[in-house]
């Protein structure tokens, strides 16, 4: 496996390039006209300026987890086909950043913490002029449920008990029985020997 920061590498290099090399290329809102699926397809590798791509990098390499790129980048696009209420070109890899955000929340399941924490990330694009907030919102919140499902295919989700008290995964309660089985044995040898 490619350590992080290798693919956080990759990325910067491709944006990088996309930003010098493809024509500048953000969709429109559906609801202000639609816009072609090429458009929301590579959306996310067009900045606006080198500012917009300055600020994504930084932020790319902020985030401390494991990205999950091509789950991020469709959970980007697919946001984009949501109203946002823009009449202006939306362009840039902040959705994508967003969903892993919202994908590192969601493997540890704490929506409380991650919208507290995040805050500020989602009221500060409302008030600016010509950034596409709900995107940033459908994108993180898109992403909180892509990681809550990885965990659970990946075998991370605890189950509970009635009283709401973890149980621990499958492999820990097949240890914890055969713990308590071996204890249970050694009570029954200790008690025939006397």
């Amino acid at each position: 496996m490619i350590s992080f920061r290798v693919d956080k590498t990759i990325v910067c290099c491709c944006l990088v390039w996309s930003y010098f090399f493809l024509r500048k290329c953000g969709y429109t809102d559906i609801c202000s006209g639609g816009g072609e699926i090429v458009e929301h397809l590579v959306y996310p590798l067009s900045h606006a300026n080198v500012w917009h791509l300055a600020a994504n990098v930084v932020f790319l390499w902020m985030i401390p987890c494991r990205m999950h790129l091509v789950a991020c980048y469709a959970c980007a696009v697919v946001c984009s086909f949501l109203p946002c209420f823009m009449s202006e070109p939306t362009m840039g890899f902040s959705g994508v950043l967003f969903a892993m955000v919202g994908v590192s929340w969601g493997k540890v399941r704490r929506f409380k913490d991650m919208i507290r924490k995040n805050v500020w990330f989602l009221v500060i694009p409302f008030v600016l002029p010509h950034v596409n907030a709900m995107v940033h919102l459908y994108c993180m919140v898109a992403g909180y449920a892509i990681g809550m499902a990885l965990r659970e295919t990946q075998g991370g989700g605890k189950k509970r008990n009635p009283a709401g008290k973890p149980q621990g995964t499958l492999k820990d309660r097949e240890e914890r029985e055969e713990r308590e089985e071996r204890e249970e044995r050694g009570r029954e040898r200790g008690g025939k020997r006397r």
